[in-house]
């Protein structure tokens, strides 16, 4: 939904002006989504599509206060910014759009802020694969991004009992994604990705470039 959704933007307005996405509407979104529902799914999709809005907006508005008429001449100036840094790519992600990016968590008993960075970290991770064949792509510090803390990646460490739960009922109650076992899990499952990448290239006698497509599919 979302990649074809993303499709139908680019038919209706190939450069994603940022004027043109600080008016799209929620009923904008369902058409282009394809989250126009008349079943009983309709009310389960609306928040979905109030979520893609949001964000959408905040990239249109967020583009234009920056001075820039379009999310490719935002990247293309921010990378040449970044100075091949990676990590300073999702910095600017992260400042300049933090509705969309700044996932970031304070839990109890827990010293500072807890951040993830997920959705920034593969952003940047597409966009200089997208670079890849220009001197933009040229990355110094790509150790200096995570693993992702992807529930998928989280459920497999479960799965293969890498990661237990301390109080066995906690397995089957819900949890929030700022309670302290979702942080806690999520930040694990970061710690362990981290681990894990160096030993996949060597297994695997890859460089340290892997670990750019390694985090964008895990």
């Amino acid at each position: 939904t979302i990649r074809s959704g993303l499709v139908q933007m680019g038919q209706a307005n190939p450069t994603f002006a940022a004027a043109w996405l600080a008016t799209l509407t929620v009923s904008d979104v369902q058409r282009l989504f394809d989250l126009c529902r008349t079943d009983e799914a309709a009310s389960d999709l609306l928040p979905l599509a109030e979520q893609l809005c949001t964000v959408i907006h905040e990239f249109g508005t967020q583009l234009s206060r920056l001075g820039f008429a379009t999310p490719g001449e935002y990247f293309v100036h921010r990378l040449r910014d970044s100075d091949a840094s990676a990590v300073r790519l999702v910095a600017h992600l992260v400042r300049d759009f933090p509705v969309t990016f700044n996932d970031s968590y304070t839990v109890d008993r827990a010293p500072g802020v807890v951040c993830f960075y997920k959705k920034a970290q593969l952003v940047v991770s597409e966009v200089y694969m997208r670079f890849a064949a220009t001197e933009l792509s040229q990355v110094t510090d790509i150790d200096g991004l995570t693993g992702l803390a992807e529930y998928r990646n989280g459920g497999l460490f479960v799965d293969m009992g890498v990661l237990t739960v301390k109080d066995p009922a906690d397995a089957d109650r819900a949890h929030a994604v700022d309670s302290p076992l979702g942080v806690g899990w999520r930040s694990l499952t970061v710690a362990l990705l981290d681990r894990l990448a160096p030993m996949v290239r060597e297994r695997l006698g890859l460089n340290q470039n892997f670990f750019m497509q390694f985090a964008t599919f895990v």
